[in-house]
């Protein structure tokens, strides 16, 4: 012992040796503190790494799953939170008391464990309540810490679908070093969100103390959860505007496949029609092509041209000039008609015919004339047949050969079964008769001629004709033949007369007064003779001489030919005035018949009156009209021929 010290007592060494023990005790603790401080911020910054490694990785994943992003959903925090959690933090270090305020240190009750990353889980629109810590020795409750500010990125006005935002960066508290290491932290209610959030969190953050180099670890740790505020987040609206509508392009097209027209038609009108109006000019080209049946230049004008459809039209023509030639058995002809190049329209129905419906009538075949003549010495007689319109087609008419006083084989040679060919485009054909000269003084001989069988083509009127073979030769006594112009005249006697030669005959058409045969007792032709003996002088001029002769009718100049009287045979002839008055048979040669019973008026009273409808003696005719005359002398008729004057029919 020192001197001048009181001695220890037993007391005050054990006081000394408890405070020594608990500076150890202190000291020891101080070491540990700061080993686990070491330790809780190396593992606190490894769960932040390994937390944003999650938290980019989660957000990928739901970003390409779901199109979904955790950022965009996490709202930040409001003000008023924010200043509520630093009132409450104010609160809690005015009642926090230091454990150790000499060392200046804050002990942590417990080590923060190290979360585990857990996958992240969609949920309907929930908003977590933690549960406060229970300390096992209760205590006055202290002032709740504050909330650590967690700042966020606004969302975007429009979620895109290829964007992500940044992670959420959470700031840490900065805890002074008051708190006593039995309180817990408390984890103030969190604040329902005025919106429903899009997406809860379901991991809560816990943000770890981190200790400045130059202040003192806090002895308490506030865990607070991470709760996501929800806010509305404004999703992109699609505004629905007026697409403009597209005017679907015209179609330009003929309104027909076929257009008509007659031959005399003029001009073809054709119609062009737009499918629509058409705000904007449409034009189309059109023209006529080759290929059709119609002749170009003869048939029709070539044409060519553009038509112009004004905004609006709708409706365009375009003429097609048609010329009427006279060519017939053309038939129809087409014209091919064509529209092309179209401007602000597209092309419908663009090709199309015009049929020219042929108008000519169909030719008519006849001969030239109605009669012919060629003299005997003259060996060939032309006869000209004439189609009435050149013809497109061949025409063929057949023609034919007959007698009427001349005689097939003696006087000339038939042709028959024979016919001519019309080439297209030709009018006149001829065909000839060869004529026999013989030395026989004769009348004029007579031939007749007919056409049949037309073939594309019609038979016109003239379709029959006479060819007379004028004789040349003279002649003798009252044998010799007399043919005066004119006659024998066709009505009316006039004095005037023409004698048939002996074996000869002749041929009269009594043109439009035919004999009508009508089954009446009347008589129905007369033939006029001559007064007296001519040229002798007759003493008793009222009366004739009658000379043997035959008459027949016929309908055409070549037969068939039907006897109504014969003068020379035996039987009577009672269809006649003279057979009725008893004059006959037999009937001689020159027999003087008086004039008191002929017909006719005086002085010329010198007919012989038939009645074609009975004759006794012939076949007669049958019923009809009667156009053609034919007397002859029959053959060994005597020394002289009939002198006739005019033949008439009575109505």
């Amino acid at each position: 012992m020192l001197p001048g010290t009181a001695p220890s007592t037993p007391s005050g060494q054990k006081e000394k040796d408890k405070d020594e023990r608990r500076k150890i005790i202190i000291a020891l603790l101080f070491l540990l503190l700061s080993f686990s401080c070491i330790f809780c911020s190396s593992q606190s910054a490894l769960w932040l790494i390994n937390r944003d490694r999650v938290d980019a990785s989660m957000r990928s994943r739901l970003s390409a799953d779901y199109g979904f992003d955790p950022a965009q959903a996490l709202a930040p925090l409001s003000e008023d939170i924010i200043a509520e959690a630093e009132h409450d933090e104010a609160a809690l270090l005015a009642r926090q008391t230091p454990i150790a305020v000499g060392l200046g240190i804050a002990i942590l009750p417990n080590p923060i464990p190290t979360p585990e990353p857990t996958a992240i889980t969609l949920l309907p629109t929930q908003t977590p309540t933690p549960t406060p810590a229970v300390p096992s020795n209760p205590a006055p409750a202290p002032a709740t810490p504050a909330l650590p500010t967690t700042t966020q990125e606004a969302p975007p006005t429009s979620l895109p679908a290829t964007s992500t935002s940044a992670p959420p960066t959470l700031l840490p508290p900065t805890v002074p070093a008051t708190v006593p290491p039995t309180v817990p932290a408390t984890v103030p209610p969190t604040v329902p969100p005025t919106a429903p959030a899009t997406v809860p969190p379901t991991n809560p953050a816990t943000v770890p103390p981190t200790s400045p180099p130059t202040t003192a670890p806090p002895t308490a740790t506030a865990t607070p959860t991470n709760t996501a505020t929800a806010t509305d987040t404004p999703t992109a609206t699609a505004t629905a505007t007026d697409t403009p509508t597209s005017t679907p392009i015209p179609i330009v097209a003929f309104n027909a496949a076929t257009f008509n027209i007659n031959e005399n038609g003029g001009s073809a009108v054709i119609t062009v029609l737009l499918s629509a109006s058409s705000g904007q000019t449409v034009t189309v080209n059109y023209t006529s092509l080759a290929g059709g049946t119609a002749t170009l230049g003869s048939d029709y004008t070539p044409i060519s041209g553009t038509l112009t459809f004004s905004p609006g039209q709708t409706n365009q023509t375009f003429n097609v000039p048609i010329t009427d030639d006279a060519t017939a058995n053309e038939g129809n002809e087409t014209v091919l008609l064509e529209l092309s190049t179209p401007v602000n329209a597209t092309l419908g129905l663009s090709n199309a015919t015009l049929t020219i419906i042929e108008d000519d009538p169909t030719p008519s075949v006849q001969f030239g004339s109605n009669n012919y003549s060629v003299m005997e010495d003259v060996t060939t007689a032309p006869i000209d047949v004439t189609l009435s319109a050149a013809s497109a087609l061949t025409v063929t008419v057949d023609y034919a050969t007959g007698n009427q006083t001349a005689e097939e084989g003696s006087d000339y040679t038939a042709a028959s079964g024979t016919f001519l060919t019309f080439p297209p485009g030709s009018t006149s054909q001829t065909f000839s008769i060869n004529i026999a000269d013989d030395n026989l003084d004769e009348p004029a001989e007579l031939i007749g001629l007919t056409l049949a069988n037309p073939v594309n083509a019609m038979l016109g009127a003239v379709n029959t004709a006479t060819l007379t073979i004028i004789d040349n030769d003279t002649g003798t006594g009252l044998c010799a033949g007399l043919y005066p112009p004119g006659e024998p005249n066709v009505g009316s006697p006039n004095g005037v007369f023409a004698r048939v030669a002996c074996d000869a005959g002749m041929i009269i058409d009594l043109g439009s007064n035919p004999i009508n045969r009508n089954d009446d007792p009347n008589f129905d032709l007369v033939y006029y003779e001559v007064q007296g003996t001519n040229p002798i002088p007759d003493p008793n001029p009222l009366q004739i001489y009658m000379d043997w002769i035959v008459v027949e009718v016929g309908q055409t100049p070549s037969g068939p030919w039907f006897r109504v009287f014969y003068w020379g045979n035996p039987p009577l002839d009672a269809n006649t005035n003279i057979g009725q008055a008893g004059y006959g048979p037999p009937e001689n040669d020159n027999l003087l018949i008086p004039m008191a019973i002929l017909y006719g008026a005086a002085p010329l009273n010198t007919g012989i009156a038939i009645d074609v409808d009975a004759p006794l003696n012939a076949a007669g005719a049958p019923s009809g009209s009667y156009q053609y005359v034919r007397i002859f002398s029959p053959i060994d008729s005597g020394s002289d021929g009939p002198e006739i004057d005019a033949i008439e029919a009575i109505p």
